[in-house]
């Protein structure tokens, strides 16, 4: 799961509007998608439009984005977008990718504006509150990376920093036999 959680600590007398707009490429992290008809637009909307469910190319996988602002269907491709990272890596760094459209919400202060997408299977129920799957997620990843980093604790400070940093360049695929 991804969680993307924006929050606003002082806004003032008037509540701030966050807008954030969704992008669906369904594809491997070392493809690029290209506008195309296999493309499927649908967006399955429940909870109110809170959960939002798209299956990009059939036979592929779901995705799932629960949230808790309100989505607005603005359906678009954006082409020829640019990815600076892959520019920076020497990759190929344009690609299509596809919008259903904005999540919108008013914040005021303190305020927080929460996404979470997966896509199946993950076990998430379908009806899960936005706000608190994000938390829930933020703290197991955070226990998680302490755990990861307990058996160097009485190494020098960078060999724990090490340990974690390498964690992140792990990738689990699942293969014949998994």
């Amino acid at each position: 799961a991804v969680v993307v959680r924006y929050r606003v600590e002082r806004v003032g007398d008037a509540p701030v509007k966050l807008t954030a707009r969704l992008f669906v490429n369904g594809r491997d992290h070392h493809q690029e998608t290209r506008a195309n008809d296999a493309f499927q637009r649908d967006v399955a909307l429940s909870r109110e439009g809170r959960l939002l469910r798209m299956t990009p190319y059939a036979g592929g996988p779901s995705l799932w984005l629960a949230h808790d602002g309100a989505f607005a269907a603005d359906p678009a491709w954006y082409f020829n977008y640019r990815h600076s990272a892959e520019s920076a890596r020497g990759l190929n760094d344009h690609e299509d990718a596809y919008t259903p459209g904005v999540v919108q919400c008013e914040v005021a202060d303190e305020g927080s504006l929460a996404l979470v997408a997966w896509s199946e299977p993950c076990g998430f129920d379908a009806d899960v509150d936005a706000g608190a799957l994000a938390a829930e997620l933020d703290a197991a990843e955070r226990t998680r990376r302490a755990a990861l980093a307990e058996p160097w604790r009485s190494q020098p400070a960078e060999v724990a920093r090490l340990a974690c940093a390498a964690d992140q360049f792990l990738v689990w695929r699942a293969g014949p036999g998994s």
